[in-house]
């Protein structure tokens, strides 16, 4: 009796953003990088690059922000944080 032959995936550690692409501070749909991060105000958002400069110390990592890049397929893959 032959035993069968057994194929073992890796797990994927790539980590998509599932939430809003809208930002927060601007209300325009957000395009290429997204940032979901901690503002000057302590409150979190997610926000287009621009709005994430002009709203947020930009530090990326537990507890500060994450930020996710628009792949060709349309989802948004972490990139930092």
């Amino acid at each position: 009796m032959r035993t069968p032959e057994l194929t073992l995936t890796p797990p994927k550690n790539d980590k998509f953003w599932q939430g809003s692409t809208t930002c927060d501070h601007c209300d325009n749909q957000i395009k290429g990088d997204l940032f979901d991060v901690r503002s000057y105000s302590g409150q979190w958002g997610t926000f287009c690059l621009p709005c994430a400069h002009r709203n947020s110390p930009m530090k990326m990592g537990t507890g500060s922000g994450q930020h996710y890049k628009q792949t060709t397929d349309g989802k948004w893959l972490k990139v930092a944080g």
